[in-house]
């Protein structure tokens, strides 16, 4: 009789089935920490803080003579497991031009001769370049700032003056012994030292003016900060087109050594560029690259703005000179 559906052959071996492949385990990546691919969550803040305000109102229906204190032990709570503070955006990565810019070919282990070359690249160099931005323009003075490392805001202020460059440098020459002083309000003291500093080594077109001079500066404290001291070294040069700079930065002194009760600030580099428009006129930049010296940031931002007015109080010192 003939099949016409596959027959089993009850006489073939009896084989077992075939084994099914071996599935290959799929790869897994290497573990990566949650704060590393998404922002921590802040539901656990929002949770404390509606359970301080729950806990409040219960309190205050329950018994009104207590709502007072019991408000204040929830803003308590509240403010102790706060988040960490908002940090400053980091400043931008500078592009190879401006990188070149940015770093003035100085000679090495003279930081005298860095702190011109400082002044001068902030004070003839693109403001943009360089890391600046224009805050405000007040009668005709550019305001200028640039986040600096460590938190700190470096100022710069550009201007014209309506007197000539050499009657501009010896008024500052003049309030540079001055404490306070017109451009220097905060200034408590200042001390002349011994100096030790050779000579820097300025750019090609400058010629030293003067000798080099180094001081102790005590500051006026400023609340709630402790009270800041630094100690100076300043130089002067001047140009064959009749320019004038003044440059300054921070040196250590075995006559001035720390004090306790102080906070030694850094100057990076500081100083004023005079430049002649004519025999009325001048324009001025001046630059402060200081360290903040560990201070709160709204201290820091209310002493960076104050230090880019310093051309205006340039115009009020040659003034005062002048009366």
């Amino acid at each position: 009789m003939f099949c016409l559906s596959p027959c089993k052959d009850t006489h073939a071996e009896r084989r077992p089935p075939p084994t099914p492949p071996r599935r290959q385990p799929t790869p897994v990546a290497a573990p990566v920490a949650r704060a590393a691919v998404e922002p921590p969550s802040s539901t656990r803040w929002y949770a404390n803080a509606v359970a301080a305000l729950v806990v409040a109102v219960a309190c205050a229906l329950l018994s009104p003579a207590r709502a007072a204190g019991v408000a204040a032990a929830a803003v308590a709570i509240v403010l102790a497991l706060r988040g960490p503070r908002k940090r400053r955006r980091p400043s931008r990565l500078l592009t190879p031009q401006e990188a070149l810019f940015a770093a003035p070919l100085a000679p090495p282990d003279d930081a005298l001769a860095a702190a011109s070359y400082l002044v001068h690249a902030d004070a003839t160099v693109d403001p943009a370049a360089r890391g600046w931005r224009l805050a405000e323009e007040e009668r005709g003075v550019g305001r200028y700032l640039r986040d600096a490392a460590g938190g700190g805001r470096d100022a710069m202020s550009v201007g014209t003056v309506n007197a000539s460059a050499a009657v501009v440098d010896a008024a500052l020459g003049r309030a540079a012994a001055q404490a306070p002083s017109v451009v220097e309000p905060l200034r408590d003291s200042i001390r002349p030292l011994s100096c030790t500093e050779p000579p820097p080594a300025l750019a090609e077109g400058w010629t030293q003016r003067g000798n080099v001079a180094t001081a102790h500066i005590i500051c006026k404290r400023v609340w709630p900060v402790s009270q800041r001291d630094m100690v100076l070294t300043t130089a002067a040069a001047t140009r064959d087109d009749g320019a004038f700079l003044r440059f300054a930065t921070s040196t250590a002194h075995a006559d001035a050594p720390l004090d306790a009760d102080r906070v030694r600030l850094e100057v990076r580099g500081s100083g004023y560029l005079i430049e002649p428009r004519g025999d009325a006129s001048c324009r001025v930049t001046h630059v402060s690259c200081v360290a903040p010296g560990d201070a709160p940031a709204f201290l820091v931002n209310r002493l960076a703005w104050q230090r880019t007015a310093m051309v205006l109080k340039v115009r009020a010192l040659v003034l005062a000179d002048s009366s």
